[in-house]
């Protein structure tokens, strides 16, 4: 998994083949359970098994079992199947549910204006917090997941927080364990940008200049770009982007931009989480190169750990 250039290293991705919905995701003693359903690259796409994945952090993911004998028909997607269902204490699958089927998880899917954002679910943990992820594919859309060579298609997006501001408005953001996988800081200067080693990078730009206009380009076939209250991303090479030309969303000042970078994917988070893009994309270049004009006060980059080989092993 780790030799493929295009494969996560944090993203949750199958061995092979696809994932599918429903989607789901609980917590018990501590332990997170994600349930998902995978269609082998063999199969049809009514041939579906469930596949069931653990975690003590959100970040490290073990493979726990795989119901092949009991091949299933895919069910109506809710926020938690019937068989992670049981893991949630009783006083608390009523609230977990109708806090999922609410308006949440519709706000969520409003607010990510990226090409590659669907089927959004989540549940809340035992510390309180309403944790969702989405599957990072449109089903629709006449772009691929999957260029030629790929024996695997679609992906989850990171674990995101919901919230609301003081105003009552959603916001989605990555859960905070996601920083224990940060390495090494990369210097990443707002006026020029930085070269890093490989396509797994956090990003931030803290308190941009309100009468600011901003152009980040990446591997030179990628920009986010905000000009006139809106924010975009844009690709130029269409190798790349694999068909995505151009997703915007107005957003009207923008104060701060989060990058979220992992092989084969960009998450964009503006305002922290007030607006999120979310994308799939296939660069060709070994390194990294991020060329930026950001006017702002700080800029912060880090390069993140690999970690998503260990979870099929």
């Amino acid at each position: 998994m780790a030799d493929d250039r295009w494969r996560m290293g944090f993203h949750i991705t199958p061995r092979s083949g696809m994932i599918a919905p429903p989607l789901s995701i609980t917590q018990d003693k501590g332990q997170y359970h994600l349930f998902y359903q995978w269609i082998t690259a063999q199969s049809s796409v009514d041939d579906h098994h469930q596949l069931h994945l653990s975690s003590p952090n959100l970040i490290y993911w073990h493979y726990e079992d795989e119901n092949i004998e009991g091949k299933t028909q895919s069910p109506a997607p809710t926020s938690l199947t019937q068989s992670a269902a049981h893991l949630i204490h009783p006083d608390k699958q009523a609230a977990a549910l109708s806090f999922a089927k609410g308006p949440a998880l519709a706000e969520m899917r409003e607010a990510d204006h990226g090409f590659d954002f669907s089927e959004p679910f989540g549940s809340t943990d035992e510390k309180g917090r309403f944790i969702a992820l989405a599957l990072m594919n449109d089903l629709n859309a006449p772009y691929s997941t999957a260029p030629s060579g790929l024996d695997w298609t679609n992906c989850l997006t990171i674990p995101r927080e919901l919230t609301r501001n003081d105003k009552g408005k959603l916001l989605q953001y990555p859960v905070t364990e996601l920083e224990a996988l940060r390495m090494h800081t990369n210097r990443i200067d707002p006026l020029t940008g930085s070269l890093f080693p490989a396509h797994r990078a956090d990003i931030i730009f803290s308190n941009i200049e309100s009468t600011s206009d901003v152009e980040i380009d990446l591997d030179e076939g990628c920009k986010v770009i905000f000009t006139n209250g809106i924010l975009s991303l844009q690709f130029t090479d269409m190798r790349i982007g694999a068909g995505r030309n151009t997703c915007e969303a107005t957003i009207g000042m923008l104060h701060d931009l989060r990058l979220l970078i992992d092989c084969s994917s960009i998450e964009i988070f503006a305002n922290k989480g007030e607006v999120a893009l979310s994308s799939r994309w296939f660069p060709r270049s070994e390194s990294f190169l991020a060329r930026c004009h950001v006017n702002c006060e700080k800029s912060t980059a880090w390069t993140m750990d690999d970690v998503l080989y260990l979870t099929y092993e």
